[in-house]
């Protein structure tokens, strides 16, 4: 049986003088409005996976929506989950209730991992937004280290008018907005909140982009200056960034673990090499 194409991936060079790529994933499911299904979500894992995999050369990750489109994801398949819940009705008590129980149970987990994987990865990972994302898609967008967005997009946690509050979108979005009563606003009403609001609550960078062009050249430049960067400092500092921010508002736990990070790669050769080259007031020379 074949599979449906919901993503396309590729990777592009980011300058002619280096082999540093981008990888670009591709949301191209218009029929569900890029829906996060259980199948788009394996097939997002598996790119996230072939990025990391590839020899240090991949610098940054930019997930986007197919050109034109004016939703970057609508979040999970709602017409999906209610066929479980019929089938569920319909068929309490024998296997296909439990078939059921167990697809609802795995989009979920599956969502989560996905969205873990982002954060966990040593790669940055960008959303580049031109349109609508709500619910599990506003949860991708808030999974991403960094994310840009046209002034035509929204974002929306809107589960709480369905009856399904949005339990998991709550963890990526509670971690990005500045302030617990920002996310909560969203999560309560599930009203729809406007680009230059979300990046005044931190949910995305600013600016917010006049149209998909302009979105397109911000994206770029921000990978060039990332690809600039020694690929090794980018993950130890994402790794570091993430550890410390775990523990909250445990300041004495936060610095020991930052202290501790630079106390260690201040003797790297990325660091003697880089305050080198800003005493002798010339460009770095890094390996990578």
């Amino acid at each position: 049986m074949s599979t449906t194409t919901l993503i396309k991936q590729w990777t592009r060079t980011i300058t002619a003088s280096s082999s540093a790529k981008v990888g670009i994933i591709e949301l191209c499911s218009p029929s569900n409005r890029n829906a996060l299904s259980t199948a788009m979500l394996l097939q997002l894992q598996s790119a996230i996976t072939t990025f990391q995999n590839d020899d240090n050369d991949v610098r940054a990750v930019v997930i986007k929506s197919s050109p034109g489109s004016n939703v970057f994801s609508s979040g999970h398949d709602l017409k999906q989950i209610r066929l479980w819940q019929q089938q569920q009705q319909q068929q309490q008590g024998n296997n296909d209730d439990i078939n059921s129980i167990a697809a609802a149970r795995e989009l979920f987990f599956q969502c989560s991992s996905t969205m873990k994987s982002i954060a966990q990865s040593p790669i940055p990972f960008i959303a580049s937004v031109d349109g609508m994302a709500t619910a599990a898609g506003c949860q991708l967008v808030a999974s991403c280290d960094l994310a840009y967005a046209t002034k035509r997009s929204t974002f929306a946690t809107p589960g709480i008018k369905i009856g399904l509050f949005c339990s998991t979108p709550a963890v990526a979005v509670g971690r990005s907005v500045v302030g617990r009563k920002h996310a909560m606003e969203m999560l309560l009403t599930g009203d729809p909140v406007s680009a230059q609001r979300a990046a005044d609550t931190g949910l995305i960078n600013g600016p917010v982009l006049d149209d998909a062009n302009q979105l397109e050249q911000k994206v770029n430049a921000v990978v060039d200056a990332i690809a600039r960067t020694p690929t090794a400092v980018i993950q130890r500092g994402k790794e570091g960034f993430s550890n410390q921010m775990s523990h909250g508002h445990d300041l004495d736990r936060a610095y020991n673990v930052a202290s501790t990070i630079m106390s260690e790669d201040v003797w790297r050769e990325e660091c003697i090499e880089g305050i080198d080259a800003f005493l002798e007031k010339r460009p770095p020379n890094w390996k990578n």
